[in-house]
């Protein structure tokens, strides 16, 4: 992803805004982007197999569309809303980074419908650290940082983009994920429910 978010501000620029291509915050924006992918690489334990169906495909498209148009018809410059879309982005990166360590070799980008039958025996449910608040950190980053894109640029299309597809498929895969959890660990599982959120803490 964060190679695929780097490709994507790039063609923008080239195609639609070569003005803003080497603008200072750009070339921080790539900074922090590669930032981001040494800490999806050196962090990951588990299993780093992408699967996906054609709906997921269809969803992180429209995402990433929504990143293209906020480039594409935005404007980057030094504000105080630039300013939070950055620190939105920091912060998305700062729960992957958390949600992986904390997770070691059971976090996954796959939802792994196979292995789970096993887990029971071996891996327990993690509930302390970011996971005493939230069931849900990982996808928690990814909202921020999708999103931190349309706030950088101060675009309201891409913004709305972003949030339809980022809603759409943070969504299915939360309900896919604990359903499977529900299935494998039954009721300690639901009993962590009811004491945590999914991904914003105290409200959702």
């Amino acid at each position: 992803m964060p190679l695929i978010l780097s490709l994507v501000l790039m063609i923008s620029h080239v195609l639609f805004d070569p003005s803003h291509r080497l603008h200072p915050l750009t070339f921080l924006l790539l900074v922090i982007l590669t930032w981001w992918g040494f800490i999806e690489i050196s962090e990951m334990k588990g299993d780093s197999r992408v699967q996906f169906t054609y709906f997921d495909l269809f969803l992180k498209t429209g995402m990433l569309s929504g990143v293209l148009v906020s480039v594409a018809l935005g404007d980057i410059d030094y504000t105080f809303i630039t300013l939070l879309g950055f620190i939105s982005l920091i912060f998305g990166i700062i729960l992957r980074k958390l949600a992986i360590q904390k997770l070691g070799v059971h976090f996954s980008y796959s939802l792994e419908t196979e292995s789970l039958e096993t887990e029971r025996e071996h891996q327990p449910i993690i509930a302390d650290g970011i996971y005493k608040y939230i069931r849900h950190p990982s996808y928690l980053g990814i909202f921020l940082i999708i999103l931190s894109f349309s706030i950088i640029y101060i675009n309201l299309p891409g913004f709305l983009i972003e949030i339809l597809f980022l809603w759409l498929y943070i969504s299915r895969r939360i309900s896919l994920e604990e359903k499977m959890m529900i299935n494998t660990f039954g009721d300690i599982y639901r009993r962590y429910m009811r004491g945590t959120k999914k991904m914003i803490p105290f409200l959702y």
